[in-house]
C-alpha cells in the first residue's frame, strides 16, 4: 500500500479524476493480497483512459480549428479566428 500513497502524490494533470475513479472502483473489493494488485491495475487502466480520452479532445480541437480556418478562408469571411 506504500505504493498507492506515493502514487496519489504524483502531479499529473488529471490526477484528481484518476484517483478518484481508482478508489470508486477499488470500493468494491475486500483488503487482501488481491485488491493490491488490483488497485495497480486499476490505477494503470484508469490513468490510460484518461490520457487516451485528453488525446481525443486535443486531437478533435486541432481538426476543428483546421477544417473552420479552411472554410473561413474559402468563403473570404472572417470567423473565430
Amino acid at each position: 500500500m506504500n505504493e498507492e500513497l506515493n502514487m496519489k502524490n504524483i502531479d499529473i494533470p488529471g490526477a484528481k479524476e484518476i484517483f478518484a475513479k481508482q478508489d470508486e472502483l477499488m470500493n468494491t473489493f475486500w483488503c487482501n493480497r488481491g485488491s493490491v494488485k488490483a488497485l495497480l491495475i486499476i490505477h494503470q487502466e484508469v490513468k490510460k483512459d484518461m490520457v487516451l480520452a485528453k488525446m481525443r479532445m486535443m486531437r478533435y480541437n486541432n481538426i476543428y480549428e483546421k477544417n473552420a480556418r479552411e472554410w473561413y478562408s474559402k468563403h473570404g469571411t472572417v470567423g473565430e479566428f
